[in-house]
């Protein structure tokens, strides 16, 4: 799972420290511009409130928060901002971003105090099961049980016809009757959080977990996740701490242990760590994918829907698909062959995945970026790559604004930055990289495409008169795919 980093407007400040303020302002104005080496000493963002810092400025948007400040320090690729206490290095160089994967670096930064902050304050683990959580052993056997199961093979065949078997009983159930011509009325994200979340339940976590109540909850909890993780009063988020402890409640029962998954049966079996802390880190689980998937899920379906010439395309190329199928069930080679639904997803994911991959930097170091370009990184601060600074640039995309079904069906197409050199990665880094890859990416790219795919072969659909685009949720924005600030309305009939 990365790491999260998110501003949230209710975070107090204690008024003892505003009394500092003018101390610690001076004391920054004054640094020196170089370090060892002569490496460049990061220009800070200045803010009167020493603890709070700029964190009310980021959360009106963090693409808008890197490039401004950016442009006022006079260009500068890095700088630092305070950002509630802790001194956070942002880069606004889209070229410079994957540094952070450097092997030469692995030693200097720390992926898991983050991490281990978001098991504590989001899963409520305590010390003891923190430590049990991320124990070296612990965290090789769990990524080698998600390569198993989610990655490749047999199993992650088995996974998805899970997920297909629930779509081909869901389908029917969405419309209210068999008349061709008659029109059914969704909310869009919650018919789709609904139908990703239970999907999604079998093949990772239990079918006991398959119902109305649990998806609620999980809804409830989602929504505090973000102030749970920024240390928030816990008044503003009384109802998820509520459903937190009833999912944990659920991962307990007999129920869920008798229709676990082989995912979960093997974690139980194999891990070493007690049974709170295997049922807070299972939690972790089913919120980094169904926090994920679903929210992309419903993105790639709106800008479907809203384009005629992309639902077209795309639905041919299913029904083309479709037909030459053995029987009802989609394999992975057909999957495969949706090369227009894939395109469209990784087009979701480039706008809408505004995640951070955060480090704890553990000593000093100089990061020699060539061309004499050399930055002092100071131990203590904390390494905030934003990816959206590299999705949203549009010298590597091309309106980048714009949602474009089709940009990446060319897969030999080479995306450069600005100064004209190629991609060292990914043009998409939704899932991660280097040894953070996420093991758990073909799986959801697989049960996104399987639910577009049934949904168009079975269903017209469109979005109710009068009804506007969502925009982003600032609120729930830095923790991955970020969420829509309304659900919208649409109509569904039987496929004419």
């Amino acid at each position: 799972m990365s790491a999260v980093w998110q501003n949230n407007g209710g975070m107090g400040v204690a008024l003892a420290t505003v009394a500092v303020a003018s101390v610690v302002f001076v004391q920054q104005s004054r640094r020196r511009r170089t370090g060892k080496d002569g490496a460049l000493i990061l220009p800070h963002v200045r803010s009167l409130l020493p603890y709070v810092g700029s964190a009310i400025d980021m959360g009106g948007g963090i693409n808008k928060f890197i490039r401004k400040h950016a442009a006022r320090l006079g260009g500068q690729p890095l700088f630092t901002a305070t950002i509630l206490g802790d001194k956070c290095v942002f880069i606004a160089d889209p070229e410079y971003l994957s540094f952070i994967f450097k092997s030469s670096l692995q030693k200097k930064l720390d992926s898991e105090t983050l991490q281990k902050q978001f098991m504590t304050n989001v899963m409520s683990a305590s010390p003891s099961e923190v430590d049990e959580i991320f124990d070296k052993d612990t965290l090789k056997k769990g990524s080698s049980h998600y390569h198993h199961y989610l990655f490749k093979g047999a199993e992650l065949e088995r996974s998805t016809r899970l997920v297909q078997e629930f779509f081909i009983k869901l389908i029917p159930t969405l419309v209210s009757t068999t008349d061709k011509d008659a029109w059914t009325r969704h909310d869009l994200f919650s018919m789709v959080v609904s139908a990703i979340f239970k999907a999604s339940m079998g093949p990772l976590l239990s079918g006991s977990v398959v119902s109305d109540e649990a998806m609620q909850g999980f809804r409830d909890f989602d929504v505090g996740v973000v102030m749970m993780f920024n240390e928030a009063p816990s008044l503003l988020y009384r109802k998820s701490l509520k459903a937190r402890a009833q999912l944990l409640k659920e991962m307990e029962s007999s129920a869920f242990w008798k229709e676990a998954s082989p995912l979960m049966k093997t974690r139980k079996e194999t891990l070493n760590v007690s049974k709170q802390s295997l049922y807070k880190a299972n939690l972790g689980i089913l919120w980094a994918s169904v926090g994920n998937s679903a929210p992309a899920t419903f993105w790639t379906l709106l800008h479907l829907i809203e384009d005629e010439t992309a639902w077209k395309a795309c639905r041919d190329q299913v029904e083309t698909i479709a037909a030459n199928r053995k029987d009802e069930f989609f394999s992975l080679d057909d999957l495969d062959e949706m090369t227009l639904l894939h395109s469209a997803f990784y087009e979701t994911l480039r706008i809408y995945q505004g995640n951070f991959t955060a480090r704890q930097v553990k000593e000093d170091f100089v990061l020699d970026m060539g061309s004499n370009k050399k930055y002092w990184i100071e131990a203590g601060s904390k390494l905030m790559p934003f990816w959206g600074i590299l999705h949203s640039d549009p010298h590597i995309f091309e309106n980048p604004n714009q949602f474009q079904y089709d940009r990446f069906v060319d897969t030999a197409k080479v995306f450069k930055y600005k100064s004209g050199k190629p991609l060292t990665h990914a043009p998409v880094m939704a899932f991660g990289g280097g040894a953070h890859l996420c093991p758990g990416r073909k799986f959801i790219a697989y049960e996104v495409k399987l639910f577009l795919a049934m949904l168009m072969i079975n269903f017209d659909m469109v979005l109710v008169d009068g009804e506007r685009h969502p925009n982003i949720n600032p609120a729930m924005q830095g923790i991955g795919v970020s969420h829509p600030d309304h659900d919208p309305k649409i109509e569904i009939r039987l496929k004419q």
